[in-house]
């Protein structure tokens, strides 16, 4: 290991400063400052509220009660004794021994005041799996020292089995059985295979992974998502997957196909939600926590896991970029830098329609724009990790989120935070009544929930359509649609239609970390500014906007965003509610731009038809009713070069007639190198007015045109 500081010198820094401030009793617990719980460890604290629960049987703590405990969350992080990963990190990187000193001191004392059964920290199998992994680790990172004596091995192996002995008692079949069963199958594994000498160590091996293959079938899509629909525990499962791998195969253990299978499918669906600033959307909830604390990064960031699905299947688009600190802990150095001799090169990702999952992604040709889409399902069982995100989405430009998910903050410490951050509320989406399509009701459940439903997709070189719907259940008559479009590497157009069955007030919710804010009555718009960029976002219809922003609010709660477990920021919710409390078909335009760059010109031509000039194109829109919107683009020779009809067979601005078919049901198309581009539904006589298509292309076939006037026809 004596070469990881010349391939990560911040790495290494980091490391060691975080095992400085433990030494100073001062620990790592999520992503800001660490936390003070004394000296020794209070291991019944949470300092966050300062609530202490009592070292009591185990079943008779209620820890999910935030009056009684304060936030379980907090005190088991703690506990997951995360603080080995740095101090074994600074014992190998500089030999000195205090860093061992400190670690064994503080593990002999959580042995000693937490007895098998006894306290919150027995509350839960799962952080007994995390804890059995982490006193591995302390045999690997601290196997050189002659600390590690036998009587300090007896410690670890007589704790190692308990923790084990407990998963195996009280295995997550019934409540919470998604990550909390397979991280607790992984426990079970890991205790027997690292500890053959124990007793049931056999059957804990291979429960485990038969518990862990079993899970592999339950609780993934055909497209390789957690069906949990979180970021977060997306990639925990991941993680249990690839380390379970990568110790069965460093000791011949033989795995089923569907192992490799599966799990290479997992780091391919977190690929594809990767966002271009290099983070990851806070997808339903997010508890800042992760399998082992090799390094200390941004809890949205996932890049270190897909490092390792980089080098454990030999795949570089998980990760292009260089191998991670955390990569050469697992891997070795050798690895690493075989990895990053590689070719270089960023992967390209396409728009994607990811349908198992219900998400959808947008990316423009130039990988610069990035919309994220909730059109699907709203979670899975009791949803207990699910968000009230449906048809919300999230908009990322280059390196700034410009409309964003809130996170989590929290789970018990303060139920109002708590269930704020998982409301309609908190995301971009329509309210009526001050209401979305789901309600909360205790931290972790809902009185009721809806789920979404796309109808159609096109996803394209350059263009980008889908639509989907949603249905409130308790409010009969209620429905929202959201059209999203795509247009090139330019804007991006959200269309709504919402019908209440009820006289009701809207509220479009727009939640962003941009500072600065300027509403223009005038033009109908708001534009929002950072020091490089400027985005538009436009109502293109002609009632009338109230327009207010909100910022920190405390009550009701509004304006708040948390990139981490129990940090929280203001940020600014800007809220857009037509005049009337009608039905409502209203489209936004939202276009970014850096500052340098020109305004686009947008033009009302009346009877819902507007036009919108940008970079030398000239951009028609007709918004109609019941779904009917069509588009066209003309370059700067005024020709056409792109369309799109949602339904019907026909594009008509201004009174002239620019494509007829017979039979339409989505289509787009676009005009390069004289040909004409086709995809959707379509069949029958077609004709388009241009003089600039010799031949169409449609499902890989090739159709003649003829000329008629000013028109080119042809038949499918």
């Amino acid at each position: 290991m004596e070469k990881i500081p010349e391939f990560f010198p911040a790495e290494c820094e980091r490391s060691l400063k975080m095992a400085e401030e433990i030494l100073r009793d001062r620990y790592p617990v999520f992503a800001d400052e660490p936390m003070d719980f004394g000296s020794p460890p209070n291991w019944f604290l949470e300092p966050s509220t300062g609530k202490i629960s009592e070292p009591d049987f185990y079943d008779d703590i209620p820890y999910l009660c935030g009056d009684a405990v304060g936030d379980s969350r907090v005190v088991w992080e703690l506990s997951r004794l995360k603080f080995i990963y740095p101090l074994g990190q600074a014992y190998i990187l500089t030999g000195v021994d205090r860093y061992a000193l400190k670690a064994f001191g503080i593990l002999e004392d959580w042995f000693r005041r937490n007895p098998p059964g006894q306290g919150i920290n027995w509350c839960s199998s799962l952080e007994c799996a995390f804890r059995i992994y982490a006193l591995i680790w302390t045999i690997e990172l601290f196997r050189n020292i002659e600390l590690l004596d036998d009587r300090f091995a007896e410690l670890v192996w007589y704790y190692v089995y308990h923790l084990a002995d407990h998963i195996n008692s009280h295995l997550s079949f019934y409540f919470s059985p998604h990550t909390h069963l397979t991280g607790e199958a992984f426990g079970l594994f890991m205790a027997g295979l690292f500890f053959p000498e124990l007793n049931h160590s056999e059957d804990f091996m291979t429960r485990g992974l038969e518990i862990l293959e079993k899970e592999l079938e339950n609780q993934f899509t055909e497209e390789g998502a957690h069906t949990e629909l979180s970021t977060c525990y997306h990639r925990y499962s991941l993680d249990f997957y690839m380390h379970t791998i990568l110790l069965a195969e460093l000791n011949n253990i033989p795995l089923p196909p569907l192992f490799r299978e599966k799990t290479g499918q997992m780091a391919e669906y977190l690929l594809k939600l990767r966002r271009p600033d290099g983070l990851w959307p806070q997808l339903g909830d997010s508890d800042g926590g992760k399998l082992v604390w090799l390094e200390f990064d941004d809890a949205r960031d996932c890049t270190a896991s897909l490092s390792n699905a980089a080098l454990l299947f030999n795949r570089r688009e998980f990760n292009p970029g260089k191998a991670r600190f955390e990569s050469s802990w697992l891997f070795g150095i050798s690895a690493c830098r075989e990895h990053n001799d590689k070719r270089n090169g960023d992967v390209k990702l396409d728009s994607e329609h990811m349908e198992d999952s219900g998400y959808a992604v947008l990316r423009s040709e130039d990988q610069r724009s990035y919309l994220l889409f909730d059109c699907g399902r709203f979670g899975s069982r009791e949803a207990a990790h699910s968000h009230a995100d449906a048809l919300s989405f999230e908009l990322v430009v280059g390196s700034e989120p410009v409309f964003i998910d809130p996170g989590t903050y929290c789970y018990t410490k303060d139920k109002s935070m708590r269930n704020y951050f998982r409301s309609a509320a908190a995301h971009n989406v329509c309210l009526v009544d001050d209401k979305g399509c789901a309600d909360e009701e205790n931290v972790f459940d809902w009185q009721y929930y809806s789920d979404a439903e796309v109808q159609r997709a096109i996803l394209s070189k350059y263009f980008d359509f889908i639509s989907a719907g949603v249905e409130r259940k308790r409010t009969p008559g209620f429905q929202h649609r959201r059209d999203i479009y795509r247009i090139g590497d330019d804007y991006f157009i959200i269309f709504n239609k919402v019908v209440k069955g009820i006289d009701a007030i809207s509220k479009f919710l727009f939640h962003t970390p941009f500072s600065s804010h300027s509403f223009s009555p005038g033009q109908n718009q708001i534009i929002l500014e950072s020091s490089q960029q400027r985005v538009i976002l436009k109502p293109l219809s002609e009632i009338d906007y109230r327009f207010s922003a909100e910022s920190g609010r405390e009550n009701p709660l509004s304006g708040w965003y948390s990139r981490d477990y129990l940090v929280l920021d203001k940020i600014n919710t800007l809220i857009i509610e037509p005049a009337h409390s009608a039905n409502l078909e209203i489209p936004f335009c939202i276009f970014p731009s850096d500052k340098k760059g020109g305004c686009p010109e947008f033009k009302n031509l009346g009877s819902g038809c507007w036009s919108i000039r940008v970079k030398g194109f000239s951009d028609f829109w007709q918004f109609g009713k019941d779904s009917k919107s069509t588009f066209l683009r003309k370059d700067e020779n005024s020709r056409v070069s792109m369309l799109f009809l949602a339904q019907d067979g026909i594009i008509e601005i201004a009174g002239l007639r620019y494509w007829e078919s017979e039979v339409t049901a989505g289509l787009y198309g676009y005009i390069e190198d004289c040909v004409l581009f086709l995809e959707g539904e379509i069949s029958g006589k077609c004709r388009l007015l241009t003089d600039s298509v010799a031949r169409v292309k449609y499902r890989g076939n090739e159709y003649d045109v003829s000329i008629n006037g000013r028109y080119v026809e042809f038949e499918i």
